[in-house]
């Protein structure tokens, strides 16, 4: 339980170093505690809860709010929602962090505007950039928040069910449903002249969604011909880079694959 707890600890802190790895907490979390009794769990999260709030009692918010709902939502999935499609899950857990860090930031941090000309000179002078790319840099990062929010949380839950679902990665599957957050994004922004920052970061968010589905789509397709994983998922990446578009429509396109089902069958 204590080399749980000390594991635990070490690597949230690493989650804050590098945030790329931190899907290695919730994977060493959901794979250990499954070896445990439901004592030792509670014990061993709760020494590893004390140690962050002694630490950083911010971060603890932020151990919760992140990496604890990951857990909950994963075993929850699991249990309750055994049939419901890996990025579905995915998306779904995603949205509930950035909505909580969105509360979380609305509700709790004050004078935002001292913080961020506060960073401006810290970057600055750490930096040495010049201070109209630094405005810039801060320009996009406000207007765009929320989707850098979104795709901290999503690395972290996708590459958790990737180690924990590798095997059947080639079958993930992505409702067609969210197709339509993108659809009433795009036309009140296009269309209905309604442009604002919720808007734009809903139809990034979900374009962003359809995309990754489009690469595993792709991957799978690659995989039929070429026999190397490696460079499928490389060629896939690849080809996403390249047309973006592209694949963001092979990805929204291949969702409706149960509508095409249900026609059949009828």
């Amino acid at each position: 339980m204590i080399i749980a707890a000390i594991n635990i600890f070490g690597l949230f802190l690493v989650a804050l170093m590098v945030p790329f790895l931190s899907f290695l907490l919730p994977v060493y979390k959901i794979k250990k505690m499954r070896t445990m009794n439901m004592k030792s769990r509670l014990i061993a999260n709760f020494l590893a809860m004390a140690a962050i709030g002694i630490f950083d009692l911010s971060l603890l918010i932020a151990y919760i709010g992140v990496f604890l709902v990951i857990e909950t939502l994963y075993y929850y999935f699991e249990k309750y929602k055994p049939d419901m499609a890996i990025f579905d899950r995915i998306f779904v857990s995603t949205s509930i962090i950035t909505l909580l860090a969105l509360v979380f930031s609305l509700l709790v941090v004050k004078d935002s505007a001292t913080v961020i000309e506060a960073n401006k000179s810290l970057y600055i002078e750490a930096l040495k950039m010049d201070p109209k790319q630094m405005e810039e840099v801060f320009k996009y990062i406000s207007a765009n928040s929320l989707f850098i929010m979104f795709i901290y949380s999503f690395i972290c839950n996708y590459f958790t069910y990737f180690n924990l679902n590798s095997k059947t990665y080639r079958v993930w599957d992505f409702s067609y449903k969210w197709t339509l957050i993108y659809i009433i994004a795009f036309f009140s922004t296009k269309f209905l002249g309604t442009e604002n920052f919720y808007l734009n970061n809903l139809l990034s968010i979900s374009k962003l969604m359809y995309m990754i589905f489009g690469i595993k789509v792709i991957y799978s397709m690659f995989g039929k011909k070429f026999s190397i994983k490696g460079f499928t998922k490389i060629l896939a990446v690849l080809t996403a880079a390249m047309f973006p578009t592209a694949v963001f429509i092979i990805g929204a396109v291949k969702s409706f694959d149960i509508i095409k089902i249900n026609v059949e069958k009828k």
